[in-house]
């Protein structure tokens, strides 16, 4: 019986047929066989097969040291196995030789962060962004590299024009939605998470986060509809303390709230400094009742340990931590 073979199996196969037959042939270059040994790389590094990658990737170099491409590649399967100094060295002397090229530059500006230099990766970037003004990815990368910087406002700039050039992808619109909330445009977040969640109607934490932003503005009804939304796809003991304290002091809906208030609790919700907020809220309704699931869930406790700092508000479903992606493929700089 004849075994079948996957493409995926036959491409390793197919190159080391054709090097085996280019290698016979009088007169190859050495030029010509470090290109071959390049593609047999870049089809290596395809398949993940990253140490088998690095080999051919170095075999080409060794042949032909001028072969950026393979430098370039090599560079980058260091950066996805952490040897991160070793390739900055690569990057170094690429950018040595060729200042200005782009897609080095970002790949040096997201070395640096890996490496912590949280500085020099955000003036690398901001390089290359000069050079590629209209580069969606350069924007986006830009854009989490000023968020974990504290630089609220300029991330939020750069994501937005990074969604507006590339309005298809989703990922830049979440990550707008995300930005616009921490930079306190809460108007414009709300837009964009309602964009989001309309592509994405399965994403449980979106929803959710929309949900807070309704009720920070006060939107109850909306908020009570994005939280029921994100808890028909996931549950989470969070939302339904969301959900359970806009009922218990919002929109008179008491015998709900207590409902979803035990439900968050049986669920192992145990945030004190939110309890504390609820039940310090002038307006909460059936507060003796709530007292009671406390003590039946042995959470009275925690009002006490609340005291030590400020309540906690909304579900924490933003996702607001990331780092820059690397370039994509195995695309290399000309």
């Amino acid at each position: 019986m004849r075994r079948k073979v996957t493409w995926q199996a036959a491409i390793p196969l197919l190159f080391s047929a054709v090097l085996g037959l280019t290698s016979c042939v009088t007169g190859l270059s050495r030029s010509d066989l470090a290109v071959d040994y390049f593609n047999l790389g870049n089809a290596y590094a395809d398949l993940g097969k990253d140490d088998k990658a690095l080999e051919y990737y170095g075999k080409a170099i060794s042949l032909k040291p001028d072969l950026v491409r393979a430098s370039y590649n090599l560079a980058r399967i260091y950066l996805k196995q952490g040897k991160i100094p070793a390739a900055r060295k690569i990057l170094e002397d690429l950018l040595a030789k060729d200042p200005k090229n782009v897609m080095v530059l970002q790949t040096e500006a997201y070395a640096l962060f890996l490496a912590g230099n949280r500085d020099q990766s955000l003036k690398t970037y901001q390089q290359a962004l000069e050079l590629d003004p209209l580069s969606p990815d350069l924007l986006y990368n830009l854009s989490i590299v000023e968020h974990d910087m504290g630089n609220l406002n300029d991330a939020y700039a750069h994501a937005a024009k990074a969604h507006t050039i590339a309005p298809d992808n989703t990922d830049m619109l979440l990550r707008t939605a995300q930005f616009a909330a921490d930079a306190g445009k809460t108007d414009a977040a709300i837009k964009y998470y309602e964009d989001y969640v309309q592509q994405k109607p399965d994403d449980a934490a979106a929803e959710a986060a929309l949900g807070d932003l309704y009720a920070q503005e006060q939107y109850y009804d909306r908020a009570l509809k994005a939280y029921d939304v994100s808890l028909n796809q996931k549950q989470n003991s969070a939302v339904l303390f969301s959900k359970a304290r806009i009922e218990l002091t919002a929109v008179e809906d008491s015998a709900g709230g207590l409902r979803d208030l035990e439900a968050a609790l049986k669920a192992g919700f145990k945030d004190g400094k939110a309890i504390s907020a609820l039940v310090s809220a002038p307006d909460l309704q059936s507060r003796d009742e709530v007292m009671s699931l406390l003590e039946k869930y042995k959470l009275v406790d925690a009002l006490d340990q609340s005291k030590k700092g400020p309540a906690t508000n909304g579900t924490g479903n933003a996702g607001n931590d990331g780092q820059p992606a690397p370039p994509g493929g195995t695309t290399a700089p000309q």
